[in-house]
């Protein structure tokens, strides 16, 4: 986690620490904005990338997914990556009993983190498709048929 790291950090860098976790998104998003207006779309999709990860305080490579989840600090997480349900798909298979048993917390823990599972939004998944001149991009929905755009000539 981004916030964890190095928790014995002096208070005046614990702040600095802090302001930059607020206004980093902010400005990674304009940053995007400018190189999508520029059609530099590898930077685009970096500065998301980063501003996404600082919203969550999380980079994407994290072992710690569940973090995110309400009610869900560095020690639980730590014991609920020990049992091997680390990721938000491993929280939404397990069953409430063993969440409770793995995070070593009573009812109703368990059911409050499958309710909470259920508010996220639903799983988009991008694909971009390159032949020849034409570029195709594919987003599905879990559960859901594929959507294709338009295709582009670039």
């Amino acid at each position: 986690s981004i916030s964890q790291a190095n928790s014995t950090l002096d208070h005046g860098l614990r702040c600095e620490r802090e302001e930059f976790l607020r206004t980093g998104p902010r400005i990674a998003g304009a940053a995007a904005q400018y190189f999508l207006h520029t059609k530099q779309f590898a930077a685009t999709a970096n500065c998301l990338l980063l501003s996404k990860s600082l919203k969550q305080r999380m980079w994407p490579d994290s072992d710690q997914h569940c973090r995110q989840m309400a009610g869900v600090g560095q020690v639980i997480a730590n014991r609920l990556t020990k049992a091997g349900l680390s990721t938000l798909d491993d929280l939404e298979k397990a069953t409430v009993l063993s969440i409770e048993s793995a995070a070593l917390q009573k009812y109703p823990f368990g059911s409050k983190i499958k309710s909470e599972l259920k508010k996220l939004p639903p799983k988009l998944h991008l694909a971009l498709q390159l032949s020849g001149t034409e570029l195709q991009v594919v987003l599905s929905l879990a559960g859901e048929e594929d959507y294709k755009s338009n295709t582009t000539n670039q």
